[in-house]
């Protein structure tokens, strides 16, 4: 079963089919993410670099990602509001995961600052990053305005 951390859509395992999140298989996270334009989502992008910025915490795509990989990958609509992070090692490094039948089909982290960031490259190196998806940056607490991504003028 789900645990509290993780999003748990118990009845979508027909959904899910035989391609997983990481396997490079026509539902691929990879797929997915490579098949972005600016344009993919409406407004110039606008919705894409806006749709998790939050007062309190810099925050980049990883909540958007997560929400249209679960729809596109899963058929799961994940409900709206904040995703139910799990602490890592420290403060800086979460992780969220969506359930699918009592199986974990989807992973994704937030690393921010060096030290995360070393720890994520390592595990990549030795093979044993259980993530599908990783939301890199280098300050800790996450980059002001987000990874590095001009703000969108409210203008045209």
């Amino acid at each position: 079963g789900a645990g509290a951390d993780d999003v748990d859509m118990g009845g979508a395992e027909d959904a899910a089919g035989e391609a997983g999140a990481s396997d490079g298989g026509e539902g691929s996270i990879s797929r997915l993410l490579s098949s972005w334009t600016p344009d993919t989502h409406g407004e110039g992008g606008r919705r894409l670099f806006s749709a998790t910025t939050h007062a309190a915490e810099s925050d980049g795509f990883l909540d958007y990602t997560f929400r249209v990989a679960a729809k596109r990958l899963f058929g799961v609509d994940v409900p709206p509001g904040p995703l139910p992070f799990k602490k890592g090692r420290n403060a800086d490094f979460r992780e969220v995961a969506l359930e699918v039948g009592g199986v974990k089909v989807l992973r994704f982290a937030k690393a921010y600052g060096f030290r995360n960031i070393q720890g994520v490259i390592n595990k990549l190196k030795r093979g044993k990053c259980p993530y599908d998806f990783v939301e890199i940056m280098a300050c800790p607490s996450g980059c002001v305005n987000g990874g590095g991504q001009i703000k969108v003028s409210e203008e045209g």
